[in-house]
C-alpha cells in the first residue's frame, strides 16, 4: 500500500503544483490590484474579486470530489489499469493507497486555498472598510485569531465532518464506477449510469442519516464566536456566540456506510474488473 501511495503522489505532483499555482497567482494579482487601485470598487476590482473567489471555491470543490475516490476514473479507463491492477497487491491496498494519496493531495490544495482566502479577505477588508492599507497585517492577525483561536472547537468538529464526507463520497464513487465498468463495456454509458446510481445512493443515505440524527437527537452542540466589531479594530472587541448543531453522529454513520461500500468495491475489483 505504501508503494501505491507514493506512486500516486509522484504521479499527481505536477497537477497539484499547477492548481496551487493558479490559486496563488490569481490571489496575488487580485491583492496587487486591490492595493494599487485608486477606486476600490472599480470594474477591474470587482472582476478580480469574482475570479479570486471562484478559483478558491471551484478548484478545491472539484478536487474534493476527484481526490476522494483516488482518481478512480484514471484507474478504470486509462492504461494505468494495466500497470496497477496486475501487480501482486490486494485490491483493498490499491484502493486505500490511492484514497490516502488523494486525501493528501486535497489537503495540500485546501491549505493553499485557505491561506490565499484568509490573506485576500484581510486585504479586501483593510481596503474596503477604509481602515488603511497599513492595517492589513492587523486584519490578517485578527482573521487568524478568529478562525484558529476563538473557534478551534467548531473548526475541529467541522473538519471531522468534512473528513467523514470525503471518505463516504470517495467510497460511493469507487463503487458505482467499478460496478458499471464491470457490467457495461461502453464507457460513456457506464459513466452516465454511474452518475445516476451515485446520486440515488447519496440521496437515500443522506436522507436516512438526517432522519436518524433528528429522530434520536444525535446532533452535537458547537458555538461559533464572532467579534461584533471585527471590521473596526479601533472599537472594543465584543464577542457574540452563535449556537450551532453539528451532525457528528450522522457523519460517523456516513463513514461506516462508506467503509461498507469500500470493501464491496474491493471485491468488484478483484472478481469483476477485467484488465
Amino acid at each position: 500500500m505504501k508503494r501505491i501511495f507514493m506512486y500516486e503522489l509522484r504521479r499527481r505532483k505536477n497537477a497539484l503544483f499547477l492548481y496551487n499555482s493558479i490559486m496563488l497567482g490569481i490571489s496575488l494579482v487580485a491583492i496587487f490590484i486591490l492595493f494599487t487601485a485608486k477606486e476600490p470598487f472599480s470594474g477591474v476590482f470587482a472582476l478580480w474579486t469574482f475570479i479570486t473567489v471562484a478559483a478558491l471555491t471551484v478548484i478545491p470543490t472539484v478536487m474534493f470530489v476527484t481526490c476522494s475516490s483516488g482518481h478512480i476514473r484514471d484507474l478504470l479507463y486509462t492504461n494505468e489499469s494495466y500497470l496497477m491492477l496486475t501487480v501482486p497487491v490486494r485490491s483493498t491496498h490499491i484502493l486505500l493507497g490511492r484514497m490516502l494519496a488523494g486525501l493528501v493531495e486535497f489537503i495540500a490544495c485546501f491549505v493553499t486555498a485557505s491561506i490565499c482566502g484568509i490573506v485576500y479577505f484581510s486585504a479586501w477588508t483593510a481596503v474596503t472598510e477604509k481602515i488603511g492599507r497599513l492595517r492589513f497585517f492587523n486584519m490578517l492577525s485578527r482573521s487568524i485569531k478568529h478562525i484558529f483561536a476563538l473557534n478551534y472547537d467548531f473548526l475541529f468538529k467541522s473538519l471531522f465532518i468534512g473528513l467523514c464526507i470525503f471518505c463516504f463520497l470517495g467510497a460511493i464513487i469507487i463503487f458505482v464506477r467499478a460496478l458499471t465498468c464491470s457490467f457495461i463495456k461502453k464507457r460513456r454509458i457506464a459513466e452516465f449510469l454511474a452518475l445516476i446510481i451515485f446520486i440515488f445512493i447519496v440521496y437515500l443515505v443522506q436522507e436516512f442519516s438526517n432522519w436518524l440524527t433528528i429522530k434520536l437527537n444525535l446532533q452535537v452542540s458547537a458555538y461559533l464566536y464572532v467579534n461584533q466589531h471585527f471590521f473596526d479594530p479601533t472599537l472594543q472587541s465584543y464577542l457574540h456566540r452563535y449556537p450551532a448543531e453539528l451532525p457528528i453522529i450522522g457523519s460517523v454513520f456516513l463513514l461506516i456506510i462508506g467503509i461498507s461500500f469500500f470493501f464491496a468495491s474491493a471485491w468488484l475489483f478483484k472478481h469483476r474488473i477485467e484488465v
